[in-house]
């Protein structure tokens, strides 16, 4: 699992929460003024990014937890009966109530979510394009890296045990089963 699976995942249940979406994917970063021209004819729109990460933390296998900011920004442009900021509150909402607790389908993987946050990202320049435009932020920690003790093997059905000197080749008969015995 990397973390751009995990941003794929975020928006498949995105669409999943906002039906409407024309467009739901993964977005490199903030927005400027071209960018938002750009994107302003895919609304309603949820652009996912990361902004930032923090420091890792080793958790004893080879793999680590690495804090992670995500952000949902949401897009919108008038619609029939419906404002585009009234349309984007109502987008931003959802995400808001939604996103704590969720590890996106990687409960191994992902923790819970923590709570999200909202910023109205509005500006003059914003509204002449047509568009309204909110970040839903939240923070949430990823394990990323390979279990170094996780293995395709088969596990053995029995244990043996042997005693040194009398162990490896030539003494596999001196070996014993060690049986799990339940106490009564």
């Amino acid at each position: 699992m990397t973390l751009n699976d995990v941003i794929n995942s975020i928006c498949k249940q995105m669409r999943l929460w906002l039906p409407e979406l024309k467009t739901c994917e993964s977005h490199g970063g903030r927005f400027d003024l071209k960018e938002i021209q750009r994107i302003s004819g895919k609304a309603p729109a949820v652009y996912v990014s990361i902004l930032a990460t923090g420091k890792p933390k080793e958790v004893g296998t080879g793999e680590q937890d690495v804090p992670v900011t995500f952000a949902a920004y949401v897009v919108a442009t008038d619609q029939k009966k419906l404002p585009r900021a009234d349309a984007a509150l109502n987008m931003t909402e959802c995400l808001i109530v939604k996103v704590c607790g969720q590890n996106w389908g990687y409960p191994d993987q992902v923790f819970g979510a923590g709570t999200a946050s909202s910023k109205n990202l509005y500006s003059g320049m914003i509204a002449k394009k047509g568009v309204a435009l909110w970040a839903v932020t939240w923070q949430q920690k990823v394990r990323l890296g390979d279990d170094v003790f996780k293995t395709d093997l088969p596990m053995p059905s029995k244990l043996y045990i042997g005693l040194s000197p009398d162990i490896g080749e030539g003494h596999e008969d001196d070996y014993q089963v060690i049986e799990n015995k339940e106490t009564p």
